[in-house]
């Protein structure tokens, strides 16, 4: 089927449907002597303690049995990925086909699913923050939204507390609230630029990032504006030819402070840099002062062409695949452009 930006909610629901037909699909292929749970109109309720009983049955004696237990297993669906993704190491071949086979079944439906029901938002609809969580479950798909918005949020209160008592930060002098930020993510947590593995996979997974304190200039760029928006503080992304930093937007400043622009670079440990000759020395030949953000749609697409660059570098087809399938939605799904 063909993906194109037709928009609206009948579109999308269609095309969700035709998602959980592919696994349907999938699910025939692999036992087409089975009857699969594809007409069923409600999924049964999940039973997670039948998982491990129906997971040993995958290799019973008689061929009956091992399929209605795949068929089971199929039903009770998502809750026994984790449980068949174990099972993939287990010591009976048949055990480790059919555990390989229902993951691939039932994931695959299920992501693409995701990722259409995300594209089709409208832009101004769509959340940087979960888009990055769907990039990150590219590398890793067991890593769970909270581990990556916990991190964040304990970042933003420590910016705050750096503040003190005293105005919100929203209303604080732009001088300070960028100190703050800074001495907490550069200098406390020593975040900065994977400069001697810059193309690996990891420095585009939000999650690694955390985790290792290095990434690419956008993840870590936009790592610093998540943590300023929970702070209500106006950091925008400035997106530069082969880089990417962040400023203060002094449009945007309480009243009473300069309205000056502050720049941060992220990717040299949240170097600070002002506006005239200072930015223009650190990037020549780019007008960054006045570079307009990209808005998420872009944003994201930005990040997954990194990406696709760094898995493909690694011959790693089976990601590459996954990243294009994501840049294919967010494509389809955008707004045509204004004639």
């Amino acid at each position: 089927m063909p993906l194109q930006a037709l928009g609206g909610q009948a579109h999308t629901e269609a095309m969700i449907r035709d998602w959980k037909v592919v696994a349907c699909w999938l699910f025939v292929a692999v036992w087409p002597s089975s009857s699969p749970p594809c007409a069923a109109q409600e999924p049964a309720e999940p039973q997670p303690q039948q998982i491990p009983r129906l997971i040993s049955l995958l290799d019973a004696d008689r061929f009956e049995v091992r399929e209605r237990a795949t068929r089971e297993l199929f039903e009770i669906g998502m809750p026994a990925v984790a449980a068949l993704q174990a099972a993939r190491g287990h010591g009976s071949a048949e055990v480790r086909w059919r555990a390989k086979a229902l993951v691939e079944s039932l994931t695959v439906g299920v992501r693409r699913r995701e990722l259409t029901e995300f594209a089709a938002r409208p832009d101004e609809r769509l959340d940087l923050a979960h888009g990055m969580w769907l990039i990150a479950r590219i590398l890793n798909p067991a890593v769970k939204q909270a581990a990556l918005t916990k991190p964040l949020d304990d970042l933003a209160e420590r910016a705050g507390k750096q503040l003190g008592k005293g105005d919100a930060p929203a209303d604080a002098n732009p001088e300070k609230v960028v100190a703050a930020i800074r001495q907490v993510l550069f200098v406390e947590e020593g975040f900065t630029g994977n400069v001697a593995q810059r193309y690996h996979p990891d420095n585009s997974s939000l999650e690694r990032v955390l985790s290792m304190k290095t990434g690419l200039p956008i993840l870590l760029s936009h790592l610093t504006i998540a943590v300023a928006r929970r702070l209500d503080v106006p950091l925008v992304g400035v997106p530069l030819s082969g880089t990417y930093i962040v400023k203060y937007d002094g449009s945007q400043a309480p009243d009473g402070f300069p309205k000056d622009d502050i720049f941060l670079d992220p990717f040299d440990r949240g170097r600070v840099l002002r506006a005239g000759d200072e930015i223009e020395r650190a990037f020549p030949g780019q007008d960054a002062a006045s570079q307009p953000p990209l808005n998420n749609r872009d944003t994201l697409e930005r990040m997954l062409r990194n990406l696709a660059s760094s898995f493909a570098q690694r011959n790693d087809h089976e990601k590459l695949e996954q990243v294009e399938e994501f840049l294919e939605l967010l494509a389809a799904y955008a707004p045509a452009a204004e004639p």
